[in-house]
Order: structure tokens, then sequence, then C-alpha cells
């Protein structure tokens, strides 16, 4: 008899920005289409909770494509654009989907009908002040980015040409945060960054799409003084299927394991989930072309040796563990 598929939680999506982005509806998001994720795609791998990116900056579209040239910028109008999808989404397809705002609404998770979106604010740009993110929770932002890849007055981004880390103003933004039960995500983070936040966090905290620099040497991907230091702060890591953090050319599946196995193997299980960056990115993993084929990773898993308990803790349980610290 096959085994039972594993309960997923994905850390990072960028469902808002397909729909806004490429002028799409979310009323097709029922239907099962080529795209990385949708509800069926949901069902067939088994997710019952994703973090749905809203995404800060605007940059010009045509025919869903980006411009090239065009810059980075942020409108709270896109922002609320990006959470009012959330919304709509959960509005449109009550049997499928639904927000997560409490710790309440987590309990259960794995044996409810339907999957769980968690709104995360990818950047904190919006945000004049650190006290107006109060403004963002009452929307249903749970998760908090400090950064994407343009610095701001909170902190350094992994593209920053000087790291300095986090500053005064990002220091009480993470208080703020621990305050309201918003989880710090530090995906897009410099090191300096990251390390400045573990170092004052009462909380664990989620670096929620990124790969390991000893596998592949990326301004994205984090190295050991980081994963050693989540580790201390039981956070975790959202190994993620972006192709170019994963290694050069071609990659599969096997490479997405590599990853996880180095950290399984030098750090434990107990600080690894996934973050797949679906939608978000255009080059992914061979074996891992959408969401509905994620159990095949967990299948690679278990031939390396895993235990089913080991690799249900990286499918949904760590994650779901912070997620319950955390949320008020």
């Amino acid at each position: 008899m096959a085994s039972k598929p594993f309960p997923v939680i994905d850390l990072h999506e960028d469902i808002s920005a397909y729909i806004l982005e490429s002028e799409r509806n979310v009323k097709p998001f029922n239907v099962d289409f080529e795209r990385h994720v949708d509800i069926p795609k949901y069902g067939r791998g088994n997710v019952v909770l994703v973090v749905g990116a809203a995404f800060p900056g605007e940059y010009k579209y045509v025919g869903g494509e980006r411009v090239r040239g065009t810059v980075f910028r942020c409108t709270q109008q896109r922002v609320l654009d990006h959470i009012a999808t959330y919304y709509r989404l959960v509005k449109e397809f009550p049997e499928h989907l639904y927000l997560v705002e409490r710790r309440s609404d987590l309990l259960g998770l794995g044996e409810r009908k339907g999957t769980g979106i968690l709104i995360g604010l990818e950047g904190a740009y919006p945000l004049d002040d650190p006290w107006d993110l109060e403004v963002y929770y009452r929307l249903g932002v749970r998760v908090l980015g400090l950064t994407w890849n343009i610095e701001n007055r909170y902190a350094a981004s992994c593209m920053s040409k000087r790291d300095y880390g986090l500053t005064g103003s990002g220091s009480e933004l993470v208080d703020v945060a621990e305050r309201y039960g918003v989880i710090v995500d530090l995906a897009h983070a410099s090191k300096k960054t990251m390390l400045d936040v573990l170092s004052i966090t009462s909380k664990p905290v989620i670096i929620s799409h990124a790969c390991i620099k000893k596998i592949h040497d990326h301004p994205r991907n984090i190295d050991d003084e980081v994963l050693e230091e989540l580790k201390h702060r039981n956070g975790v890591v959202g190994i993620t299927f972006v192709a170019d953090f994963l290694g050069k050319g071609e990659v599969g599946v096997n490479e997405v394991v590599e990853h996880l196995m180095y950290v399984y193997d030098n750090f434990g299980v107990d600080i690894l989930a996934i973050g797949s960056d679906y939608l978000g990115t255009t080059r992914l993993p061979r074996g891992l072309e959408d969401i509905g084929k994620i159990q095949l990773l967990f299948k690679k898993l278990l031939e390396k040796g895993m235990s089913r308990e080991d690799v249900e803790k990286i499918a949904w349980r760590n994650a779901y563990r912070v997620f319950m610290e955390v949320l008020r």
C-alpha cells in the first residue's frame, strides 16, 4: 500500500504578483492550468499552508512581461492591491482556501479541508515608521520580510554595496513585529542583517526562500555562520527551487536534495523547511516544475536514508512550530 503523502507548508509563493503583474483574474485559480501553483495542484501536492508574498515594488509590464530598464518603486496602492488579491482569492474559493491570521487558525492543520494562506510582506519599504506595521497587521499581514534585493531604512539587502546590517529603526521594527506576533523573514537580507537580527530576536525567524552558499555561491544563498545562528534561535530556512540558487546550468530535484542534505548532515533537521518561490521564478529544477510534484522530493529524501519523521519535519512540522510560537 502506498504511503500517505506528507502535508506541505510552503514558505514563499508569489501568487498575487502572478495575478496582478500578468493582469490575470483570480477566478481561474481553481483550474489546473500550466502554472506553478493552483488549487488542483495544491490538492495533488497535499499542500496545507502557503505564505503568499505581497511584493511592494512595481515595475512596468506589457503583455505580462517586465519591460527592461524599468526600475523598482514602492507604492502603497500596489501593496494594498496585493493584500486585496489574497482576500479575493479566499472569498472566491472558500471551500479550498482560507486566511491564517492567528495561532488558532493553525489547529488541525493537515486534517482541515483546503489550503491556508499567510500573507507576507516581501520587504518593509512601505513602512515609513516601524509602528506602521500595526496597520498592515490589521490588514492581515503575518510575515514581514525586512528587505527585497534593494536596501532600505531598516536593513541592508543581499545586493547592497556596503553591508551595514540592521539599522536602529530596523531593530525597533523587529521589536514591533515580535510584539504583534508577526514572523520576521530574512530572505533577501544581507549576511550582517541576518546576524544582527538573530542576535537580538527573542522569537524564531524564518529565511523563507534561499539555498546554501557552501553548495553554490550566490548572493541570495546563506553560509554556515548564519545557519549556525539560525539553529541556536530555533528558526528555519526554506530551501528554494530557484534554479539559479541551486547550481550552474540545468538542475533537477537531486540538486534540491543536495542542499537539504548538507544542512541535515551539518546542522540537523530542525531548521529545514520548503520555500519554493513558485510564480516568482521562471527557471525551476527538473521534476519540480509545479507544486503538484513536490512529493517526489520527499521520496528522494527517504531514499537518501531520512526517516519519515525527519521528512515530515522538513515538509511542514518545522515551519508549523515557528508559526505556532510567533503568531498570537
